[in-house]
């Protein structure tokens, strides 16, 4: 998951197959039920993710630019 904007997370995803509308809708309220904050949450299936460099996913990333 990424902060892309002060009120938007992306969540990336490499599912078996791509999720329905429905559920990516169900999972967006948990989220924000979980976060407490009702960010706008889009989905994204990247062919991959990445390890850092200590071999280990991140869990949360912020990519915010600098000052926001």
């Amino acid at each position: 998951m990424a902060q892309v904007a002060p009120e938007r997370l992306e969540v990336r995803l490499v599912p078996e197959r791509p999720l329905t509308p429905k559920e990516e809708s169900a999972l967006a309220a948990r989220i924000n039920a979980r976060i407490g904050h009702a960010f706008e949450i889009v989905f994204a299936y990247p062919p991959e993710i990445r390890r850092g460099p200590s071999g280990k996913y991140e869990d949360f990333r912020c990519e915010l630019p600098a000052g926001t």
